[in-house]
């Protein structure tokens, strides 16, 4: 069992990238993306074992990628405001990559537990 839990650690560590992403699957093409959940799970996994400075440059490239995309946030709360309906291409994505750019196929956008996820994971991180 030791060896599963080390291994778990190692794969972790090696498929976060130097800006602080967890790349969902490095060998499938759909999840060479870092989702707000995911990586949230893994940043989690990586506290509990000590290995806090992973955890938290995950957080921070989450709220780097938050930040870029401020005007979407903003532009929702003054529609919400206004009572207009809100489209999928003015919310915030459910996933990056590693770059912070969002995909720009198919995939569904309006997913908030992965924010809900990431707000759970820096209180339990601090």
């Amino acid at each position: 069992m030791n060896y599963l839990f080390e291994k778990s650690i190692e794969i972790l560590k090696k498929y976060q990238s130097p800006s602080g992403a967890f790349i969902a699957s490095p060998n499938f093409k759909v999840y060479k993306y870092c989702w707000f959940r995911d990586g949230t799970y893994a940043a989690y996994a990586l506290d509990l074992v000590g290995n806090h400075t992973n955890a938290e440059r995950f957080y921070l490239w989450c709220a780097e990628a938050i930040e870029r995309y401020r005007e979407k946030i903003e532009c929702v709360e003054e529609k919400l405001q206004k009572g207009v309906d809100l489209s999928p291409d003015g919310l915030l994505h459910t996933r990056y990559s590693i770059d912070m750019l969002e995909s720009n196929n198919d995939w569904p956008t309006f997913q908030l537990d992965g924010f809900g996820a990431f707000l759970w994971g820096v209180l339990h991180s601090m």
